[in-house]
């Protein structure tokens, strides 16, 4: 039971993470909080970490907003990232199919 609620806890970041970096456009901290529903310490932590970890960078427009763009890195991960969810859900369906 703690591992699948570990995995649980787990798959809703990375969804968090995949969600933030697969969003197609530059967002700025506003935007982001309220489209994945983050408190500004969340916010923080995930931009921290997608940051360091080089998915993402960040940049300054010309009215000094500070935005957030994907890296070609990060454009890997999401492609990996989709991949393995893709593998686990036909793996998911096969099993239902098979028991049922």
């Amino acid at each position: 039971m703690t591992v699948l609620k570990t995995l649980s806890i787990t798959r809703s970041r990375f969804d968090i993470i995949s969600s933030m970096l697969d969003s197609h456009v530059a967002l700025n901290e506003v935007e982001i909080i309220h489209r994945y529903d983050l408190d500004s310490s969340e916010y923080t932590k995930y931009i921290e970490f997608l940051v360091s970890a080089g998915l993402l960078r960040t940049s300054i427009r010309e009215n000094k907003v500070e935005i957030l763009k994907i890296t070609e890195k990060g454009k890997m991960f999401l492609r990996d990232y989709q991949r393995i969810r893709n593998i686990l859900c036909e793996d998911k369906i096969s099993r239902e199919t098979i028991t049922t």
